[in-house]
């Protein structure tokens, strides 16, 4: 059970119906017996903590703080229409063992007892911070945390007009960035810049005149230095001496540290400080998956598709009917399905649930 549970609201989906939310719970007998009674297809409960959740209009119930929640989720993640389920997994993994190692004890320093890992039972993770950090922020404040990790209006124009923003006393985005230019200059001025360039400048002049160039006076207010000189220093200083091609390469190595660090999370769950979360231990209505914890430590060998089938589902089969050929390792077996066939009982809730198969 989550802490504070009573002081949560709690909401649902039935297997026929709208959600329903504005419920509350004061006890886990209460709580069994209200499950028991109403079977949801989805279980959710409040990021919020309120003075009473059962009042039905929000400024009454009394916020009194909330987690912080980032929702990590194949719909962020580009080029997931063309992946398997499994491929899927294991690309928003990536993202969430970045955001959790990179960003929340890294750059935020939040302790590993404050940070709670939940599979969604669907598709990607939910990540709670439990914090008194946290609880009191403002939605704006946490769209800040959510823009950081996201790496959200970090361009190569903003850079260039705000280069004092560049502290190489510290870390973040604009640091790696300033960082890998100032690398791809050093590999210029080390005759190593046709190698370092080729994903910039297609055209080979185009490359020997860049490297070139790094001859040349900077301009005016630096003639007595020249271009290489200037660029490849940290920091700020060099932005003033742009030129063209200059653009060129720093637009080249922000999408290379965004590709490298950007987190693709759902912004609006960790922006709503009254958003509702999946219960953890219940069922994702469209896999029949378990919403399961993880441990930080087992992150990298949890395994959805072995570690959230609910035991209670694996005796038995089903006759199910799979119109379009389907292949996926499931509980560690290799499956290949195609039409009429009886399978174990917990993978045909699976596919049924999540629209692969119907019943035969």
């Amino acid at each position: 059970m989550p802490d504070k549970f009573n002081s949560r609201e709690i909401g649902y989906i039935p297997f026929n119906g709208p959600m329903t939310r504005h419920g509350g719970i004061s006890s886990i007998i209460e709580f069994s017996n209200f499950i028991r009674r109403l079977v949801p297809k989805h279980l959710y409960y409040s990021i919020a903590y309120y003075r009473d959740p059962l009042e039905r209009v929000m400024a009454e119930k009394g916020w009194e703080g909330a987690e912080l929640i980032f929702d990590l989720d194949a719909d962020h993640i580009e080029g997931a229409n063309n992946m398997s389920y499994e491929e899927i997994l294991a690309e928003v993994k990536k993202h969430t063992i970045r955001l959790i190692e990179k960003y929340l004890m890294g750059m935020m320093h939040f302790k590993e007892n404050e940070i709670s890992l939940y599979f969604s039972g669907g598709r990607g993770y939910h990540v709670h911070i439990k914090s008194e950090r946290v609880y009191g922020l403002s939605s704006d404040s946490r769209r800040e945390i959510a823009n950081l990790v996201r790496g959200e209006g970090i361009t190569a124009k903003e850079i260039k007009q705000n280069p004092t923003l560049i502290k190489h006393d510290g870390e973040g985005w604009l640091v790696e960035i300033d960082d890998l230019f100032c690398s791809v200059i050093n590999d210029c001025l080390n005759g190593n810049g046709d190698e370092s360039l080729k994903d910039i400048f297609t055209d080979g002049r185009v490359r020997n005149g860049y490297i070139t160039g790094m001859k040349r006076p900077a301009g005016k207010s630096g003639s007595n230095r020249n271009r290489g000189s200037i660029l490849s220093k940290k920091g700020p200083e060099k932005y003033k001496f742009f030129e063209e091609n200059d653009m060129i390469v720093l637009e080249h190595a922000v999408k290379l540290i965004k590709n490298r660090n950007a987190c693709e999370i759902d912004e609006p769950v960790s922006t709503d400080i009254h958003r509702l979360i999946r219960f953890p231990g219940s069922l994702h209505g469209k896999t029949g998956l378990k919403v399961v914890p993880v441990e930080l430590k087992d992150i990298r060998s949890f395994d959805p598709l072995r570690d959230a089938i609910p035991d209670e589902f694996k005796n038995g089969e089903i006759r199910i009917n799979t119109q379009k050929k389907t292949e996926i390792k499931f509980d560690g077996e290799l499956f290949k399905l195609e039409g009429a066939q009886s399978v174990r009982r917990d993978l045909a809730i699976f596919l049924i649930s999540s629209g692969r198969s119907i019943l035969e």
